[in-house]
């Protein structure tokens, strides 16, 4: 509803507003709407008092899938005399749910971030308050982490809205910092120059490799 725009879709959470459209001159006051979830309802929005000016509908959870949206035109105050008009539309509702997504931690200040949700149509990845950048689900990518910025944020969006959207936010993890090899003995295999030398090395980090590679 804060954009103006029409909508061919709604969005959990995000209100909406119900108005006559352009051409049409009936007062507000003899304009009722109503709301049911599932499709091809058919009902008369209710006349009884308040009247709802300007009906604002905000869909929950419980309308996912399809609402149907009706629009009762009295012609005259209690509906008497002119026949009324009564409009019905089917609405799409669309699910805002959070983004699935893992964050790691890798060097020169960098994450690796993987989308792993499979609800929306498309998904942006934003480091701190940096520019958000698309990404792929299920393609682990390498962001760049900025000086100071402590998170990143995944956003799902929709194709067939174009508002409706669902974000997330986790915390990159220190990176753990780098074991130093220390030398624990040296053993010379037969004499110099010709012999060789026999290193022990410990505090070696697990030879795995770096899922940031």
């Amino acid at each position: 509803m804060a954009t103006g725009q029409a909508v061919e879709a709604f969005c959990v959470g995000r209100r909406v507003r119900f108005e006559q459209c352009a051409g049409r001159n009936i007062p507000t006051a003899l304009l009722f709407y109503g709301v049911l979830q599932g499709s091809g309802t058919t009902f008369l929005p209710s006349c009884s008092p308040p009247n709802p000016f300007n009906y604002e509908y905000t869909p929950t959870k419980a309308d996912l899938g399809t609402v149907t949206v009706s629009e009762l035109a009295n012609a005259v105050a209690g509906g008497t005399g002119a026949p009324s008009t009564y409009y019905v539309r089917t609405f799409r509702v669309y699910d805002t749910a959070p983004p699935a997504f893992t964050v790691a931690p890798c060097p020169s200040s960098s994450a690796l971030v993987t989308v792993t949700d499979a609800a929306y149509d498309s998904y942006t990845v934003q480091v701190g308050t940096g520019a958000p950048q698309a990404i792929v689900r299920n393609q682990p990518t390498v962001v760049a982490v900025p000086n100071g910025a402590t998170s990143v944020t995944v956003r799902g969006q929709y194709a067939a809205t174009g508002l409706c959207e669902g974000s997330a936010t986790q915390t990159i993890a220190p990176l753990a910092p780098a074991q130093v090899p220390t030398l624990t003995r040296l053993t010379l295999q037969g004499p110099l120059p010709g012999g060789t030398a026999a290193l022990e090395v410990s505090q070696l980090p697990p030879a795995t490799a770096t899922p940031c590679s």
